[in-house]
C-alpha cells in the first residue's frame, strides 16, 4: 500500500523545532561533564524522533498513514519522559536514587510496549480491533499512558523539591516545572481528540514550549554551566562566613558557614536588615572585628568588606566575610602571657642586681661609716666622728631619694589595664613634681599603643625610668625632655636634659649612669642605644627600636 504525503507550510515550523532540539542536544554533549547533561542530551535526541513523527503525521494524507505516525510518536514519547526524569534527578543531585539498575527497570514498559505493539493483531491489548486512529486504544495502552503520567508526576515532584530546597536553582526549576506540566496538559488534551484542538498542533505547541523553556534554562540561567556550580561549591566549603547585603543593608545571600555562625537560615534572613541578624545590631561601617557569644563560647571574627558594583560602576551592595580568629586570639593571649611572665622574671633579676649595686652598696657604706664613727667617738675623736656622721646623713638622704624613686618605678608601669603612653605621662608628671625638675613628654602623631609590642613597652618604660634617674642623680638638670618619633619602620626615643653633661668618650661601664642596663634592654628589642653628651651642654640618650609589624604610621 502506497501512502501519499502533501506539502504544507506548517512543516517548516516542525523542521525549525527539530533543528533547535538537535542544537540543544549537541550543546548538552559539549557539557557532558556536568551532572545530568548526558541524560538531557539523550532526551533531546529522542525528542527529535518524536518531532519527526509529528511532521510526518501532518504531511500524511491517508488515515492509515496518520495512524502509523501517531503510534510512532507515542512509542518515542516513553524514552523522552524517562530521560527527562533521569536529567531532573541528576540535576537535583539525587543521582543516588536512580542507579543503572533502576534506570533499566524504567525502560522495561517501553520494551513491553514495543513487543505488544508488534503482536497487537494476536491480542489487541494495545489497539482495539479495527482501530484506525488513536481513539481505539486498548487497556494495556491506557495502563502504559498512566505509567507515563506517573513518571511525569515524579519528574514534577523532583523539580518542586529542588525549587524548595535550593535558592540558587529556584528559577531554573520553576521554568522546567512549567515546561513539564504544560506539555503534559497539552498531550492530555490531544489524546481527547477534540475538534477545537487539533492534536498535531497541540503536540507541536507542547514541543515548542519545551524547546523555549529549555533554551531559556540553558542560556539564561546556565543550568549546564559548571562555573556557577563550582562557585556554589566553593561558597559551601569555604571556612569564612559570607554575608551579601543590598544597598539598603538588607540580607540578600549567605553561605552555609554564615548560617552556622549566626544560627540562622537564609530563608529567614533574606530581605531583613543586617541589624536583625543576631550579634550584628551594633555593626558599624568601619568595624574590623566582632565578638559573637559570651564567656567561654565567645568567638572572635575579623571582618573583610568588599563593595559590589555592576559593570557600569553603580553600587549593588556589600560583601562581608567573617573570618574566625578565635584560635589566633587565644594563641596570641597565651604568647602575651608567656612574654609577660618572662619579662617579669627578667625584671626581677634586673631589680635584684640594681638593689645589690645600689641600696646594697649604700647600706654597706653606711655600716662601714657608722662603725668608723663609733670607733672615733670611743677614742675621743668627736670632730672626726662628726664628719663621718655628716657623710652618713648625706648618704642616707640620697638613699632615701633613691628608695622613693625605686618605689615610684615599681608602682608605675604599663599593663593590660594601664596603657603605655598615659602611664608614661603620669610617671613623668610624678617625677617632675617629686624632684622639682621640669619634665615633658612629646609623642609624634601616628604613634600609638599598637606601635609597640607588649614586651617592648615595658622595656622602654624601664629605659626611660633609668635615664631620668641618671639625669637626676648626676646631671643636676633644670629640664628634661622625653620624645617619641618615627623614623621609617623604627621608633626613636630621646631623653634630653640640660644638666652638666660629661665627656661621652669616657668608659660607659660606671654603675652611676646605668648605661649598660639601658643598652642591654635596647638590644633585647632588636635596637640600639646611643649617648650624646658634652661637659656643660647636657646629655641625650637616643634609643631606636623596630616598630610592631603592621603598625600604621
Amino acid at each position: 500500500m502506497t501512502w501519499h504525503y502533501q506539502y504544507i507550510p506548517f512543516i517548516w515550523l516542525i523542521i525549525s523545532s527539530a533543528v533547535v532540539v538537535v542544537g540543544l542536544g549537541v550543546y548538552c554533549l559539549r557539557h557532558r561533564s556536568t551532572p545530568g547533561a548526558l541524560a538531557l542530551a539523550a532526551a533531546m535526541f529522542v525528542s527529535v524522533l518524536f518531532v519527526l513523527g509529528i511532521g510526518m503525521e501532518a504531511l500524511a494524507v491517508e488515515p492509515p498513514a496518520k495512524f502509523f505516525w501517531s503510534k510512532f510518536q507515542e512509542f518515542w514519547l516513553f524514552p523522552t519522559v524517562i530521560t527527562a526524569l533521569w536529567f531532573a534527578v541528576e540535576y537535583a543531585n539525587l543521582g543516588r536514587w536512580l542507579t543503572p539498575r533502576t534506570l533499566a527497570w524504567l525502560f522495561v514498559p517501553m520494551i513491553l510496549k514495543f513487543a505488544l505493539g508488534l503482536t497487537n493483531d494476536l491480542h489487541h491489548w494495545m489497539w482495539l480491533p479495527g482501530a484506525t486512529d488513536t481513539a481505539g486504544r486498548g487497556p494495556v495502552m491506557w495502563a502504559l499512558i498512566g505509567y507515563g503520567y506517573l513518571l511525569v508526576a515524579l519528574h514534577a515532584a523532583v523539580l518542586v523539591w529542588l525549587f524548595l530546597k535550593s535558592a540558587r536553582h529556584r528559577w531554573p526549576a520553576a521554568l522546567l516545572l512549567f515546561s513539564r506540566l504544560t506539555t503534559a496538559v497539552f498531550f492530555g488534551i490531544s489524546m481527547a481528540e477534540l475538534d477545537a484542538f487539533p492534536p498535531t498542533y497541540l503536540k507541536l505547541a507542547a514541543v515548542m514550549v519545551a524547546v523555549l523553556s529549555h533554551s531559556i534554562a540553558f542560556f539564561g540561567f546556565g543550568i549546564l554551566d559548571p562555573i556557577p556550580g563550582a562557585h556554589q561549591k566553593v561558597l559551601e566549603q569555604m571556612h569564612e562566613g559570607m554575608l551579601v547585603l543590598d544597598t539598603q543593608q538588607r540580607v540578600v545571600d549567605m553561605n552555609p558557614p554564615a548560617e552556622r555562625i549566626f544560627h540562622l537560615s537564609l530563608t529567614r534572613a533574606r530581605g531583613r536588615s543586617v541589624a536583625w541578624v543576631p550579634g550584628l545590631a551594633s555593626l558599624t561601617a568601619d568595624q574590623r572585628e566582632i565578638v559573637l557569644g559570651e564567656g567561654g563560647a565567645a568567638r572572635h571574627f575579623a571582618l573583610y568588606r568588599s563593595a559590589l558594583t555592576d559593570p557600569r560602576g553603580f553600587p549593588l551592595g556589600m560583601l562581608i566575610l567573617f573570618h574566625d580568629v578565635t584560635e589566633q586570639k587565644q594563641t596570641q593571649a597565651q604568647l602575651l602571657e608567656q612574654e609577660r611572665a618572662i619579662a617579669a622574671l627578667e625584671e626581677r633579676q634586673r631589680l635584684a642586681r640594681e638593689l645589690h649595686d645600689g641600696l646594697g652598696q649604700v647600706l654597706g657604706y653606711v655600716g662601714f661609716q657608722a662603725e668608723a664613727a663609733r670607733i672615733l667617738y670611743h677614742d675621743g675623736k668627736s670632730s672626726a666622728g662628726d664628719e663621718h656622721l655628716a657623710r652618713l646623713v648625706g648618704v642616707a638622704q640620697n638613699a632615701h631619694a633613691d628608695l622613693r624613686e625605686f618605689i615610684l618605678n615599681l608602682r608605675m608601669g604599663p599593663s593590660s589595664s594601664q596603657p603605655f603612653f598615659p602611664t608614661l605621662q603620669k610617671y613623668v608628671d610624678s617625677f617632675s613634681k617629686q624632684y622639682g625638675i621640669r619634665t615633658t613628654l612629646s609623642i609624634e602623631e601616628g604613634l600609638d599603643e599598637c606601635s609597640f609590642e607588649a614586651a617592648a613597652r615595658l622595656q622602654l618604660f624601664r629605659i626611660i625610668q633609668e635615664a631620668l634617674s641618671n639625669a637626676r642623680r648626676h646631671a643636676a638638670p633644670g629640664t628634661i625632655q622625653v620624645s617619641f618619633e618615627s623614623v621609617g619602620r623604627s621608633a626613636r626615643i630621646m631623653v634630653r636634659d640640660d644638666g652638666c653633661g660629661f665627656e661621652a668618650g669616657l668608659p660607659t661601664g660606671r654603675s652611676g649612669f646605668g648605661l649598660d642596663f639601658m643598652r642591654e634592654r635596647a638590644e633585647q628589642l632588636g635596637g640600639d642605644l646611643q649617648l650624646q653628651s658634652r661637659p656643660g651642654a647636657g646629655t641625650c640618650i637616643i634609643v631606636e627600636i623596630p616598630l610592631e609589624t603592621g603598625a600604621a604610621l
